[in-house]
């Protein structure tokens, strides 16, 4: 029985003994291979820079990856230019010189990303290192915000140019079509919520829609800030066109709410949006009643007479 144990035992301890040798060979491999390619050793202490820096990306990038935000970017591009096409007979000379300044962009934002990441490659966002992480990412998470295909990029700017007059003619008539869809549907959406706290007729909701649309007309921000333009436009109205369709008491009601979106004002101003009928007429006294009248007349009656300086009556 003993003999058979010993036996076990040096069977176990010769398979460890060619586990540890191989594993040994396995090493000897690698370390050979990092010795003759240098950069290897290079692109490990990359990668786990990248792992160790996951924060980067989810700051800069609104948590998406370099590669998911490319092809978005890329996606969206595409879109606009078969929207584009649907419109506009544009040539194939004028469809690659569109690609091209999608690449142009692509390239000059990552160019950015890779220098904000290499600013920050030795930094943690914690502690003092947070306001100088913000200050180096801030300018990216802008673009992100605004997005890289707003109206500065080398891709709006070639399709700017690059369109006949007639073609400019009935690309603007559309993009102005849709915007007025978009500005329509948020501006239904927000009466809906306006009515869980005012009811409106049918009549006033039409002439609401059709007032606040009408002060929408040519003001473009980015999407992020759809609701806020469709908010201020709707609760700046001036009174004396909220009297044309409200009854007195929605439109004490209206007040309260303007109160609530005027501090918008610089932020929309900020995006290019300025209104310039905002301008708030004074309230209008409201009528004294009967004995307020009566009072008025007999506190003249009582008035002391007033005298002049020379104390001549």
């Amino acid at each position: 029985m003993i003999g058979e144990t010993t036996k076990y035992l040096l069977r176990k301890d010769a398979r460890l003994a060619v586990f540890h040798r191989n594993l040994l060979c396995v090493l000897m491999v690698v370390i050979a291979i990092a010795a003759l390619q240098p950069d290897c050793l290079a692109q490990f202490a990359i990668r786990a820079n990248v792992v160790q820096q996951g924060w980067f990306e989810s700051w800069a990038l609104q948590g998406r990856n370099e590669q998911y935000y490319r092809e978005q970017v890329e996606s969206q591009a595409q879109l606009e230019i078969e929207n584009l096409k649907s419109v506009v007979p544009i040539s194939e000379l004028q469809e690659k010189k569109l690609k091209l300044a999608l690449e142009g962009d692509l390239a000059r934002f990552f160019r950015m990303v890779d220098e904000a990441r290499f600013k920050t490659r030795n930094m943690q966002p914690v502690n003092e290192q947070v306001g100088e992480i913000s200050r180096i990412i801030s300018p990216i998470q802008q673009i992100v915000q605004k997005g890289i295909l707003d109206e500065t990029s080398l891709f709006h700017g070639v399709l700017d140019n690059m369109l006949t007059p007639e073609q400019s003619e009935l690309w603007d008539k559309e993009l102005a079509r849709r915007q007025r869809l978009i500005n329509k549907a948020i501006v239904q959406v927000q009466i809906c919520a306006l009515e869980k706290t005012m009811p409106l007729l049918s009549k006033q909701r039409e002439a609401l829609t059709n007032v606040v649309l009408e002060r929408l007309e040519g003001k473009k921000v980015i999407n992020q800030y759809r609701v806020y333009l469709v908010d201020y436009a709707m609760y700046t109205l001036p009174e004396s066109k909220l009297k044309t369709f409200l009854d007195e008491k929605q439109v004490k009601f209206y007040r309260q709410k303007r109160s609530q979106v005027e501090g918008w004002k610089s932020m929309l101003e900020g995006q290019g949006a300025k209104f310039e009928d905002e301008v708030e007429e004074p309230a209008e006294p409201e009528e004294a009643t009967e004995v307020e009248k009566e009072e008025a007349e007999d506190g003249a009656k009582k008035a002391p007479v007033q005298r002049n300086a020379g104390g001549l009556g």
